[in-house]
């Protein structure tokens, strides 16, 4: 799990903690039900919000693909106007009588306060290109810290779900990508079984390499798979996304290192 979807998952604990917590006495538990209800009408209205405001800032993106708009589990979201969502649902909240919206709002600052933090401490310390050379599955063996300008690095493997989504994607943008260069580590697998999953999809096996020893794992520490990695010219890492990547959140890190040709 990356930072900003553990930071997210922190900063909604704490909204509905805040925002269920009654108090003593009669008059603090009263209305606990409504607010409750609105507690989680506004966090859905954040969601939503959220989701909506990436999408529209990003329609060319989930032009060819707009299903692609209810992924949420991509993690693909505009914090900002989320809140703004958020925010005029809770004071509709307070239009509403016996409706102590305090809690609410009390909980939605804090909650933006831990999604900073946490964001914030699980950042983690500079991450530089690892070193090391990985056989092609078709070309030249591949050593990372010879490329030059940025690299796309993805770590994924043929029995990974999310890896086999994202794949035919990824693979399009890297043959449109002007100045990044893509490398496709598969972890742990053969030559056999890589090609027989790139056969069965219709992928090419350029920017392929095998890591069979899954070292990049463990230099890169990645929790998981599929994991997509971007750095820049210097080599420095400057994005990190752990689980499936949408073509909108890695077109835009693109923008950011190299230019995508369109």
């Amino acid at each position: 799990m990356d930072a900003s979807r553990l930071a997210f998952i922190a900063a909604v604990i704490v909204f509905l903690v805040i925002a269920e917590f009654r108090g003593a006495g009669p008059a603090a538990r009263q209305g606990r039900h409504a607010r409750s209800t609105w507690a989680f009408a506004a966090l859905a209205a954040w969601i939503i919000g959220a989701r909506a405001g990436f999408v529209l800032a990003n329609l060319g993106s989930f032009a060819a693909n707009p299903w692609d708009a209810l992924k949420l589990w991509q993690g693909s979201f505009a914090p900002l106007i989320g809140a703004a969502f958020a925010g005029v649902m809770i004071a509709f909240a307070g239009l509403r009588r016996k409706v102590p919206v305090m809690p609410l709002a009390l909980g939605a600052v804090v909650a933006a306060g831990v999604f900073l933090a946490v964001s914030s401490a699980f950042s983690g310390p500079g991450v530089e290109l690892p070193t090391g050379t990985f056989e092609a599955l078709r070309g030249n063996d591949v050593t990372l810290q010879n490329i030059e300008g940025p690299v796309v690095l993805n770590l994924w493997a043929t029995w990974c779900p999310p890896c086999r989504r994202e794949m035919p994607m990824m693979l399009e943008l890297a043959t449109q990508s002007d100045g990044a260069t893509f490398v496709f580590a598969n972890q742990g697998e053969g030559v056999a079984q890589i090609g027989r999953f790139l056969a069965a999809e219709g992928l090419g096996a350029e920017h392929i390499v095998l890591d069979r020893q899954m070292d990049l794992m463990t230099a890169l520490g990645a929790k998981g798979l599929p994991a997509t990695l971007i750095f820049d010219r210097t080599g420095a890492l400057v994005q990190s996304h752990t689980g499936e990547i949408s073509r909108a959140v890695l077109e835009r890190a693109l923008s950011e290192v190299a230019p995508v040709a369109r």
